[in-house]
């Protein structure tokens, strides 16, 4: 082949290097340390949408507690990541305000509500126990849930190129609020049955040791982040270079060079120098003494 220029995209991901630092200090502080360090989206779609199906054009979408974490999948690798700051606290709020309870409560009555409990009872904030219906708590949450899959369907489809999807899998508690799924379907114009929440079918080769572990949508991001431990190794270290302590990406392969890299240690200090010259005159005649040729850098690693 012949070319003038030859280019190729690449998607990375980074968190900010503050947050990073963060994370890993209050982890210090605790008397614990890091084993990996992984995004929620490439957590859950690692157990959700495995590689096999990721030629086809699919999207993840993680509703947790503050945001909605969107992969997007195409030809055979993961093209796209989002996130847009609504999910299920939004829902546990309208309900609060509804209802007059606190968050803690309002969020059971979700999740009762959601599990098609009926009837419902709760305890408002003066103390007073209320009755109603499953149906009317989801009642109302549509608007809420109407704004938040809106939100998740334009940005899947902005992320896709402008178009909409083949399909949508969906995983974390605050999509497993009934009609979460169809509506954003109606929002994405695609059959209903391409929106599904994903739960047990892709944990069936996980087992718990515990009894009574239920295998829904709820557990699939947090096993993710627990498999990505065995999968990878890669994570961050710190060393200390000529007594400057620096963060490295561990990559398994890391050597003294790219230590040196991150900290800036210039290339021509590894090798001899030879000194300045001395000029200065004896007797009215011009003297010159040349530097002599130094030493090459001494290298060492852990001291030796």
């Amino acid at each position: 082949h012949k070319a003038k220029k030859v280019g190729a995209d690449m998607l990375v991901t980074f968190l900010p290097e503050d947050v990073v630092d963060g994370l890993y200090k209050a982890v210090g502080i605790a008397g614990l340390q890091v084993a990996a360090l992984t995004l929620e989206p490439i957590a859950a779609m690692n157990v959700a949408i495995p590689e096999m199906f990721r030629m086809l054009n699919i999207a993840l979408v993680d509703v947790g507690a503050g945001t909605s974490d969107i992969c997007i999948t195409k030809d055979g690798s993961i093209v796209a990541y989002g996130m847009i700051p609504y999910a299920g606290d939004e829902l546990t709020e309208c309900i609060a305000r509804q209802y007059l309870l606190d968050f803690k409560t309002a969020d059971q009555l979700k999740i009762d509500a959601s599990a098609g409990q009926n009837p419902v009872t709760y305890k408002d904030i003066m103390g007073l126990t209320h009755e109603t219906t499953a149906e009317e708590v989801l009642k109302v949450c549509e608007n809420i849930v109407d704004e938040i899959t809106s939100n998740v369907a334009e940005k899947i489809k902005e992320l896709n190129g402008g178009k909409s999807v083949s399909a949508v899998f969906i995983v974390g508690g605050g999509g497993k609020i009934p009609g979460f799924t169809d509506m954003l379907a109606d929002r994405l114009e695609i059959l209903n049955e391409r929106v599904a929440l994903r739960g047990e079918e892709v944990m069936n080769h996980i087992h718990f040791l515990q009894q009574g572990i239920k295998k829904d949508p709820l557990l699939v991001t947090p096993i993710g982040i627990c498999m990505n431990f065995y999968d990878q190794t890669n994570n961050f270290i710190y060393v200390n270079f000529n007594g400057e302590r620096i963060k490295l990406y561990d990559n398994s392969k890391l050597t003294i060079v790219d230590a040196a890299m991150q900290a800036g240690f210039p290339n021509e200090k590894l090798f001899p120098r030879r000194g300045q010259e001395l000029e200065f005159t004896v007797n009215d005649r011009q003297k010159i003494i040349r530097g002599e040729f130094g030493e090459p850098a001494n290298v060492s690693l852990n001291g030796e």
